[in-house]
């Protein structure tokens, strides 16, 4: 679901970056100005972050959830990412990395610290 399906309820959001990835990438749209346009309404609350090793070359058919640690090269632009969801007042931000390791708590920090 995009933020126009979305923006409308009174409820908070929570945004998982694989997810809003994968689906941007699927269906063409931006990444970090659909991230804005859910930020700007008002309710996002909760990020799960991770990142996803699928780019611009990845055959839709193939995308996938990412689940990997911060440090995994990728064309998310994670920090960006991060630093947006701040700038409207996120606080909450889950690591959503099975095999996370220190490494990625310092990096969450960092980013967020900006």
């Amino acid at each position: 679901m995009f933020p126009e399906d979305m923006n409308h309820y009174d409820f908070p959001l929570c945004i998982d970056t694989g997810h809003l990835w994968c689906i941007c990438r699927l269906l063409d749209q931006d990444f970090h100005a659909e991230t804005e346009k859910f930020l700007k309404g008002g309710n996002v609350e909760m990020i799960h972050l991770h990142a996803s090793i699928c780019d611009f070359d990845t055959p839709k058919e193939k995308l996938h959830d990412g689940h990997r640690v911060l440090s995994t090269p990728n064309v998310m632009d994670l920090p960006r990412f991060v630093k947006n969801c701040v700038g409207y007042g996120v606080r909450h931000f889950v690591l959503e990395i099975f095999d996370a390791t220190p490494k990625d708590l310092e990096l969450a920090v960092q980013w967020v610290k900006g």
